[in-house]
């Protein structure tokens, strides 16, 4: 009896021992980890504090050459100004394709490439300003640039010719399309079909343009739909906005009588007393049915 208790003990003393190595064993393996997670913490923040840095660092460039191209291009000097600016360009080209390929740092290639957006923005503003002073200006400048500024980067690429290579490249491929001498586009091959009127369509036309002749003092000689767009463009020509606008106005709502406002409002509108509900959601639909009938 005392030997088994003797071995009893001896076990469970053993068996505490194992416990108590075990427990400091698993401390000591977690003060490494601890400071492991914690340099990756560290250099996570980091990281998240160097693009929020990276960004704001090229929001402020890109700000700073808008601003600078804007001004630039309201003095006499801009042209000569946006030529440097293409040379610029073109050398940060040259940097980034360099450091693209070299094993440099991540660093100075977004650097360069925020550099690139600054210069782009600033050339940009600068022929927008330079368009809004001298529009012949801005066509000459862009016109003898055509070949080192991307039509991409254009405020405006109307009147500016194609680059020389994209020129070409079209004049190609229109020659090859239509074998030199063909039409781009072939004949339509339907019949022609000649607008004739019927009994209701003269008499909605000859009410309508009753109402339009009340409105601009003139009668066109001609008849039927004819004499209304002869009417139409005198009244274009001589009248301002505002009165054209005027005149299509009155001329509607004597078309729709006074009676038609009061149905077309609550029914269409959703318009009751002095609440606006709508419009409904049936108002397109039945606009849709009843207007290709009378108009």
């Amino acid at each position: 009896s005392l030997a088994r208790q003797a071995l009893r003990h001896r076990r469970e003393v053993g068996v505490c021992l194992e416990n108590r190595s075990s427990r400091l064993h698993q401390r000591r393996a977690g003060l490494p980890r601890a400071a492991l997670e914690a340099t990756e913490l560290s250099s996570a923040a980091s990281a998240i504090v160097n693009s929020i840095s990276s960004a704001a660092n090229g929001a402020a460039m890109r700000t700073t050459a808008v601003w600078r191209g804007y001004q630039t291009g309201s003095i006499e000097d801009a042209a000569i100004r946006l030529v440097k600016l293409c040379d610029e360009c073109d050398e940060t080209d040259a940097k980034i394709a360099e450091l693209s390929k070299s094993s440099a740092e991540p660093e100075q290639l977004t650097l360069a490439k925020q550099q690139r957006d600054a210069l782009a923005s600033e050339r940009w503003w600068l022929l927008a300003s330079l368009l809004r002073r001298d529009h012949d200006m801005y066509l000459q400048s862009a016109s003898f640039l055509k070949d080192r500024i991307p039509r991409e980067e254009l405020p405006s690429i109307l009147g500016v010719p194609l680059p020389t290579k994209l020129a070409a490249e079209h004049e190609t491929a229109s020659i090859g399309a239509t074998g030199g001498d063909e039409d781009l586009v072939p004949a339509c091959a339907l019949p022609e079909v000649a607008y004739s009127e019927n009994l209701l369509d003269k008499f909605l036309l000859f009410v309508f343009r009753g109402l339009v002749q009340r409105q601009i003092g003139f009668k066109s000689a001609l008849s039927g739909f004819d004499g209304l767009v002869e009417e139409g463009r005198y009244y274009m020509l001589r009248a301002t906005e505002q009165q054209q606008h005027a005149m299509v106005y009155n001329a509607l709502a004597g078309l729709l009588t006074p009676a038609m406002p009061l149905v077309y409002k609550p029914f269409m509108s959703g318009v009751l007393g002095n609440r606006t509900f709508g419009p409904w959601f049936y108002a397109p639909l039945a606009t849709a049915v009843v207007t290709p009938p009378f108009f």
